[in-house]
């Protein structure tokens, strides 16, 4: 791909995420997306060939990007067999999107989950992967998914509004499971 045509594909996401936080999922629409962006509609459709096409790409750049700070953020654990190693990495993950602030189009790719599950298959598999990775990291596998599952909690309260991202329990809350997994 040219660096143009990367332009343009990258300037056509970020207007389907625009275009997704401000009329959701029902309402995100190729033409609404080529106006956003600035394109025709014929040359959106050159990059993403149907709405559901959009639709996964946006996912993949969600998941691509969380496999990208998991990376690095285990590269960041000292001890590399260490019991728990990729568990902290996960939950630090979790957190920093905490502190950093969560994308508000998010929430409604959750909404995608709904409307549109097939979908998600391929988001469902890189759970189950990850749920193995939590289960086998050399901690109890009950323990490991409680920590998990309490971690996204937190990540899940500041995302529908629960809790404030500056809520002082969260990073109290988030160091003592990052303890118990030592």
């Amino acid at each position: 791909m040219s660096k143009k045509a990367e332009l343009t594909h990258d300037s056509i996401l970020k207007a389907a995420q625009d275009v997704l936080h401000q009329h959701g999922v029902r309402g995100l629409t190729l033409d609404k997306v080529a106006k956003q962006a600035g394109v025709s509609k014929g040359g959106l459709i050159h990059h993403f060939s149907s709405k559901d096409a959009l639709l996964l790409a946006m996912l993949n750049c969600v998941f691509e990007d969380m496999t990208t700070q998991l990376d690095r953020l285990l590269l960041e654990e000292p001890d590399l067999g260490q019991k728990g190693r990729f568990l902290r990495a996960y939950m630090r993950i979790n957190l920093e999107t905490i502190e950093q602030g969560i994308p508000s189009f998010i929430l409604n790719l959750l909404e995608l989950a709904s409307v549109k599950p097939d979908l998600f298959q391929s988001k469902r598999e890189f759970f189950a992967d990850m749920q193995t990775k939590v289960e086998n990291d050399g901690l109890d596998p009950v323990l490991a998914t409680i920590l998990a599952g309490a971690s996204d909690s937190l990540w899940l309260q500041v995302l529908f509004g629960i809790l404030e991202p500056s809520h002082p329990q969260i990073r109290t809350v988030h160091n003592r499971l990052i303890q118990m997994t030592q």
